[in-house]
């Protein structure tokens, strides 16, 4: 009794394999490995420019207010408009790395309103002196 249910055909199929030869040089090769850039890395550049020209706008009203007058202002507020609008884009661009326009952004902010009110404070104060409402300080009277 044959209990397979095989039929069998008097063809064969027949397999053919091709063996190839590798030689030494086959094995190498020669692309290096290439690691991905990770888009998390780097430097918010935007963000440093934008904290350099803060502390610049800091730095430039401490010393010329303190030394040349309030007119000198005026530079803190040239200062402090690029590192507000290069910390906002800087923000945007980098939202993972916002410490540096953040930085850049509050610098900025104190560099145009302190800047802003050492301007009007000249403005004021020379047209006060202008029509005689008050006089001007006298610093002859002290020995420096």
């Amino acid at each position: 009794m044959d209990n397979n249910n095989f039929e069998y055909s008097s063809e064969e199929k027949v397999e053919t394999v091709e063996t190839v030869e590798t030689t030494s040089e086959n094995t190498y090769s020669y692309d290096a490995p290439v690691e991905p850039v990770s888009e998390g890395g780097g430097l918010n550049v935007l963000g440093l420019i934008g904290m350099i020209c803060g502390i610049l706008g800091v730095v430039a009203m401490i010393l010329c207010c303190c030394f040349i007058g309030g007119w000198s202002g005026c530079i803190s507020v040239v200062l402090g408009i690029p590192a507000i609008i290069l910390g906002i884009i800087g923000a945007k661009k980098r939202p993972d790395k916002k410490a540096l326009a953040t930085v850049s952004l509050i610098l900025g902010i104190v560099c145009v309103v302190l800047g802003g009110l050492f301007v009007i404070l000249a403005i004021v104060s020379t047209i006060l002196i202008n029509t005689g409402v008050i006089e001007p300080f006298d610093f002859s009277d002290y020995n420096f």
